[in-house]
Order: structure tokens, then C-alpha cells, then sequence
């Protein structure tokens, strides 16, 4: 049996409350009463939602310690904007809310701040999805970071964003760090090291099914692996990246992650177009297809990747170079 309790009610759309049982949905538009999302967020119980109206709304939010809260929008990431107003992050989870804390449907946009300037997660593990997240920068994770957290972060579009150091879309980091991260196009994003994703320091995430285009780096345009990390790579398109130093694709730097199955296409770099494997990196290479690049796998720096049943093809300079003293193992 349903249960409505309307809390208060404000030229027919303002503040009210809609309960099933024990969890309650606030209705936030910018003509009534509750007109703040920090606001409702912090009115929220478990399991509470947070609706959204369309609008702009100039707010760093903080999340609450308060698990499963969906923050979601009533009209899409197009009408409903979250605006950082360059002063700060546009959110911050370091509550250790786990899956079933949710945030769905907004843009994301003008944030600042040394980690995350879009989202910076730390200690947490929430979903977001449907999300637009562009216009953001930092010094690392410039659409979105992960500090010893493992999100969901699936379904979103990850778009010009930038960071000073590493990973201008999305920046991992720590050995307990291990996001998912699906179905997502990212593109147009720069940094210095992973214009697209960077994992870092021991992180392990999940990249499969995503659409990588168009970033650009120092090192790693696409996606760069480094620093002991690890990573999943599986199933992307990784196409028109570009990086002057290494890996306008993907570089794998000190790193030895599993890249199989991808279509990693017109990239380009000084080395490795494709993939570039250096600072004894040695990742299995399988079943991709590398094509149209400036060149497709170099591998140096005393490297020893596993290349095996790879398409290379039609790439502008040689397909597969080998150099630096390092070894190629069932290529």
C-alpha cells in the first residue's frame, strides 16, 4: 500500500515530499522553496531521492554521510546543469557510500580544484550514469577522480576537460582503486600524461565498451598506464588520440595490463601510434585491431609484451617496431 505525505507545496511545482513506505523523493526546482540541491541532499535519509527540475544550478556539492541516495534529474543532462562556477569541484564523495548511491541525468560542468574538478571520489564506491561531464580541470582527474574508490562510471559523456598532470577525463590512483568503467564516450579531454584515463600507483580499473576519441596528451593520449598500475582494457574504440612523446593510443609505462579485443585506430605519436611499451612494461596484446595509425606497437625501454593474433594493418609507418633491448614474446 502506498503512503504520500506532502510536506509542503509551492505554486503547484515547489517543495514537497513523496514517501513509499520510509523513503522519500525532494523535488528540486528553481522557483520554489527548495531550490538547493546541497539542501535536499543534506534532508535526505537512506534511501532517499533527490529529483531534479530542469535548470542551472551554481552549487559545490558535498555529499552526505547517507547511503543510497539518488540524485537524479527530471528532464536529462541537457536541461539540468550542475555548475561548479570555476571556484571549487562541482561534487565530492569521501563518505564511503557504496553501489546503491546513484547520480543520473546532469551536466557537470566548470569545476576547479588540484583533484577532480568535476567529481573527485575518495573512499566510495557510488554509480553514476547519464551524466555529461565536460568543461572541468584540475591538476589530476580533470572530469573525474578516484582516490581508493571503485565507482561505477557507466554511460556518461566525458568531454573537454583538462588536466595539468595526469588524466585530463578520468584519473586513478592508489592500489585499492578499481572503477568500472563502461560504455562511456570520452573525448576531446587533455593532461600532460592520459589525456583520456590515466591509472596510476597500483589502481586497477575496468575500461570495456568505451569510446575514446579525439584526447591528447605528452604521453598516452588515449588511455596511459604507468607506475605499477594495471588496468582491463577490453572491447574499446581508442581512435584519433594523439600524444607527441609515446603511446597516442595507449601507453603502458612500468605497467603490464591486458589489452585484448579493442579497435585502436588513426592515432598518432613520435612512438607508438597504436600502443607504445616502455619502462619494462609487459602487457598481453590480443586480438586487437591496430590500423591507420602513425605506426602500431613499439615496444623499448626493455619491454616484453605478449602480441598474439592482432590485425595491424595499414598503418602509416611500420606496424610493429622493436627496439631498446626489449624482447617480443609470441609475437
Amino acid at each position: 500500500m502506498k503512503r504520500f505525505i506532502a510536506l509542503a507545496l509551492c505554486i503547484g511545482i515547489g517543495l514537497f515530499s513523496v514517501a513509499e513506505l520510509d523513503a522519500t523523493v525532494w523535488y528540486v526546482h528553481p522557483d520554489s522553496t527548495l531550490n538547493s540541491i546541497q539542501t535536499a541532499l543534506n534532508l535526505c535519509l537512506i534511501g532517499d531521492t533527490v529529483l531534479v527540475a530542469p535548470g542551472t544550478y551554481y552549487e559545490n556539492l558535498s555529499w552526505p554521510n547517507t547511503q543510497g541516495i539518488n540524485l537524479i534529474s527530471e528532464s536529462g543532462p541537457d536541461t539540468t546543469i550542475i555548475d561548479g562556477g570555476g571556484t571549487g569541484r562541482v561534487i565530492t564523495i569521501s563518505t564511503g557510500v557504496v553501489a546503491t548511491t546513484l547520480i543520473n541525468g546532469f551536466t557537470i560542468r566548470n569545476g576547479n580544484a588540484y583533484d577532480g574538478g568535476g567529481i573527485h571520489f575518495y573512499g566510495c564506491s557510488p554509480t553514476i550514469t547519464n551524466n555529461t561531464i565536460s568543461g572541468n580541470s584540475s591538476n589530476h582527474g580533470g572530469g573525474i577522480c578516484c582516490h581508493e574508490s571503485s565507482p561505477t562510471i557507466t554511460g556518461n559523456t566525458i568531454v573537454n576537460n583538462s588536466s595539468g598532470d595526469y588524466g585530463g577525463g578520468i584519473y586513478c590512483s592508489y592500489s585499492n582503486t578499481s572503477p568500472t568503467i563502461t560504455g562511456n564516450t570520452i573525448s576531446s579531454n587533455n593532461s600532460w600524461v592520459g589525456g583520456g584515463i590515466r591509472s596510476n600507483w597500483g589502481s586497477n580499473p575496468t575500461i570495456i565498451n568505451n569510446t575514446i576519441t579525439d584526447n591528447s596528451a605528452d604521453r598516452g593520449g588515449g588511455i596511459s598506464i604507468g607506475c605499477s598500475a594495471s588496468a582491463t582494457i577490453t572491447g574499446n574504440t581508442i581512435s584519433g588520440n594523439s600524444a607527441p612523446y609515446r603511446g597516442g593510443g595507449i601507453c603502458c609505462w612500468e605497467s603490464s595490463p591486458p589489452i585484448t579485443g579493442n579497435m585502436i585506430s588513426g592515432n598518432s605519436s613520435g612512438n607508438g601510434g597504436g600502443i607504445c611499451c616502455a619502462r619494462s612494461a609487459s602487457p598481453l596484446i590480443s586480438h586487437n585491431t591496430i590500423t591507420e595509425n602513425t605506426d602500431g606497437i613499439c615496444c623499448g625501454n626493455g619491454s616484453f609484451p605478449l602480441i598474439d593474433s592482432n590485425d595491424i594493418y595499414y598503418n602509416i609507418g611500420y606496424g610493429l617496431y622493436n627496439g631498446d633491448g626489449s624482447q617480443l614474446i609470441d609475437a
